[in-house]
């Protein structure tokens, strides 16, 4: 039985590995109490109002966010399939190692399959490639990815609820961030909010501040604004 950490995408995606990615660094950061999760949601955080859902076309206006599905509250609006994890688990059988990363393909092209994520996983900011130790593609995921933590905490635990209150914010925002540096024409709408937006500028700042993106990310993205 697997007793470790280990991401799972439904197939091998740069920017769902950089998600899951963030999930594990910053769950990481929340259990050493960095404070981290905290300051995020002190600073940056998104203000649902009341009734407000995050599906709010107007929310994702207001908070500048890059997507409405950085709103989504972990505690309020989703609850995780508790048997997946053993159902994956019960697939693990055979290892690919690539650089120290373990590797577990259930499905057709192993080998290749294997290379792919392994490539994107160098393509990681350093902090989050040293918490993915592990990767599992799982093409009947219920989700692109999914990031299963080693132990299950109790969520009463306020570094849990932190963690979960702020984790698709950061991690959406993480990934967004990447993909804006890589093909800006492909995501007008992340540049105008860096433009533009006090929130989401800041955001950047954070996510680079605590490792979650590598310096030449926010340096890329300044370029683009200066040019256009």
């Amino acid at each position: 039985m697997y007793h470790h950490d280990f991401i799972c995408l439904r197939r091998p995606s740069l920017g769902a590995l950089t998600h899951e990615a963030a999930h594990a660094y910053h769950y990481h950061l929340s259990r050493t109490h960095s404070g981290f999760s905290e300051i995020w949601k002190s600073e940056v955080g998104t203000n649902r109002l009341a009734g407000e859902t995050w599906k709010s076309k107007e929310l994702a206006r207001r908070e500048g966010l890059v997507t409405n599905l950085a709103a989504v509250d972990l505690v309020l609006d989703h609850t995780p399939d508790s048997g997946i994890r053993s159902e994956i688990i019960s697939r693990m059988l055979s290892p690919i190692n690539r650089w120290g990363l373990e590797i577990y393909v259930i499905g057709r092209n192993p080998e290749e399959t294997a290379d792919e994520v392994s490539a994107m996983a160098g393509s990681l900011a350093e902090r989050l490639a040293e918490r993915v130790h592990c990767v599992v593609i799982y093409p009947q995921l219920p989700y692109l990815g999914y990031y299963f933590p080693e132990e299950l905490v109790p969520v009463k635990a306020p570094w849990v609820l932190n963690f979960l209150r702020t984790a698709e914010d950061v991690a959406y925002h993480t990934e967004g961030f990447l993909k804006a540096s890589l093909e800006p024409d492909k995501h007008p709408k992340t540049i105008d909010l860096l433009r533009s937006h006090p929130k989401t500028i800041k955001k950047l700042g954070l996510l680079t501040e605590f490792g979650f993106l590598e310096h030449e990310v926010e340096l890329s993205l300044a370029w683009e604004l200066r040019e256009n």
